[in-house]
């Protein structure tokens, strides 16, 4: 799945094994502070969990922004394939 533009993830969201979540040169994506499927492991809090992995693909002139305020946030599980990043602006995360 590749995300162009302005994107919000109003619940939560988990990148599968063997799928890869893109966000395209500019692209954005919002973790929502609430989790409208209360599935994952904070059930009032949106999450993006990646099983599968996580290609953000920015460039100088389009760098890719990715937010989590309030969220829970962005897990990048163990049994995740490698992920890539290029040109990203990441804000709210807990490493």
């Amino acid at each position: 799945m590749t995300l162009t533009g302005a994107n919000t993830l109003a619940g939560d969201l988990t990148v599968r094994p063997g799928v890869t979540l893109t966000l395209a040169p500019g692209a954005s994506l919002a973790v929502a502070s609430s989790g409208g499927l209360r599935s994952c492991v904070d059930t009032v809090r949106g999450e993006l969990i990646v099983d599968g992995s996580l290609a953000a693909q920015g460039t100088q002139a389009a760098p890719v922004a990715l937010s989590a305020t309030g969220a829970y946030g962005v897990r990048v599980q163990g049994t995740a394939s490698p992920s890539s990043g290029n040109h990203c602006h990441f804000w709210s995360f807990w490493v």
